[in-house]
């Protein structure tokens, strides 16, 4: 009789030691998911502070760009307008400057990378807002970058109150 109850006791303390074995098993299981999903969220971190960064130089880049063509623009202007009017080349450059473009936006471009940054903002901004025209979209975005009205107008070659109107 006391043989089958150091059996029953053998059996128990095997089935405790399994079970417990087990349940090291499925904690260190979900330890190790734990730590990959703070690792995949971490990593997604980098990225988007990475798309900021790429997407903050790239808007940086742009504001320097357009002032150096607008800069361009008016000094062409001013030669122009000390060329006497009869002369040909007076007139072939004003034609020529009106050919420059007006800004260097890249919009696709841009807003590609505006949305790697902040990937739900249009959308949100839109589900918000439906009746926004593109133009008050963009200039939301921008505003989202922090840039001012004057600024954003320099990129649109606008008058910064027609920037304050489409912020309106």
């Amino acid at each position: 009789h006391s043989l089958h109850h150091a059996r029953q006791h053998y059996e128990l303390e095997k089935k405790i030691s399994e079970r417990r074995s087990a349940l090291r098993v499925e904690r260190l299981r979900i330890i190790y998911d734990v730590e990959q999903k703070e690792d995949l969220i971490k990593l997604e971190l980098i990225k988007s502070k990475q798309a900021e960064h790429a997407l903050a130089i790239s808007t940086l880049a742009l504001l320097t760009q357009t002032e150096l063509l607008a800069n361009f623009r008016r000094g062409l202007l001013e030669i122009v307008r000390r060329i006497p009017p009869t002369e040909p080349a007076a007139r072939e450059l004003k034609e020529k400057v009106k050919e420059l473009p007006q800004t260097l936006i890249d919009w696709e471009k841009f807003d590609a990378q505006f949305k790697a940054a902040h990937p739900e903002f249009s959308r949100h901004l839109l589900e918000r807002f439906p009746e926004l025209t593109p133009m008050e979209v963009r200039v939301s975005t921008l505003l989202r970058l922090n840039l001012k009205s004057h600024e954003i107008a320099k990129m649109f070659c606008l008058e910064e109150r027609s920037i304050d109107t489409h912020r309106f």
